[in-house]
């Protein structure tokens, strides 16, 4: 792991976080006249606007519950929601340790081979990137990620990091207040008509493609509760082990195991 504490080579030009945070808060103030906070594609926008203003090659948004456990909320484009579906698929990476340990991460090629060399194999073999910061969402709220990836690897500033963190509460803020403003009671007196699969009032963003590609990693391993009779830590070791096999992401294994075209056992 590369903390932000360490020395950091400064890019040629000057790297200007303030107005990068600027331009990110512009984005998301020019979305309310054309953009709900309810849309369910909310998290592969922030990713898109938070990957231009900072100038990298891909990002992406992952809700975290524990350690090795996450939900992808949405990526910028396919290779960074690879990326990100490659970490879950390992159970570790730059984005369980900027969780964990609530800094930045960085993961350039050697940290990457180093630390986790599963997912540097993996992330080598399926995504362009070379590099990546991952910074933590929510502050005290303590409840995320977000994933910056770059194609070929260089230094990342101080200044960098500093503005990734600034936009990464700008992201957050935007995230809780769709929250607060999908609770079914507002002080009106309305109610929202929306609701999640489950019954439940949440975002749409919260539950949408992207997320139930996800939650079926979990009727997978209930699957495997049942017929083999495996603790669910066990179960989904298994089909993390079996994706990690055939070069494959966790997700898509499981979508296999619940439509019954894929036998794990």
């Amino acid at each position: 792991m590369t903390s932000a504490d360490e020395p950091f080579q400064h890019r040629p030009a000057p790297f200007d976080p303030w107005r990068a945070v600027s331009l990110m808060d512009a984005v998301i103030q020019s979305w309310t006249s054309t953009v709900s906070a309810d849309d369910a594609d909310l998290a592969a926008l922030l990713s898109r606007a938070a990957n231009d203003v900072l100038g990298f090659d891909g990002a992406a948004l992952s809700m975290m519950t524990g350690p090795g456990r996450g939900l992808f909320l949405g990526a910028s484009d396919a290779a960074s929601a690879t990326a990100a579906r490659l970490q879950f698929t390992v159970g570790e990476g730059p984005c369980f340790e900027a969780y964990t340990e609530q800094c930045p991460v960085t993961g350039d090629e050697d940290t990457m081979l180093r630390c986790w060399p599963v997912l540097a194999i993996m992330r080598g073999e399926q995504t362009p990137f070379e590099s990546s910061l991952s910074i933590p969402l929510g502050g005290t709220h303590r409840f995320g990620v977000l994933d910056l990836y770059l194609r070929r690897s260089r230094p990342i500033s101080v200044q960098e990091i500093d503005a990734a963190h600034a936009i990464a509460y700008l992201v957050t803020d935007v995230l809780l207040d769709s929250y607060a403003l999908s609770d079914p009671a507002h002080e009106d007196g309305t109610t929202n008509a929306g609701t999640t699969g489950n019954g439940s009032c949440a975002p749409a963003w919260w539950d949408n493609d992207t997320t139930r590609a996800r939650h079926q990693v979990w009727v997978a391993v209930g699957m495997l509760n049942l017929t083999l009779g495996m603790a669910a830590d066990d179960a989904l070791a298994l089909l993390r082990a079996r994706a990690i096999s055939e070069g494959r992401t966790v997700d898509a294994l499981a979508h296999d195991v619940v439509l019954g075209t894929l036998d794990v056992a």
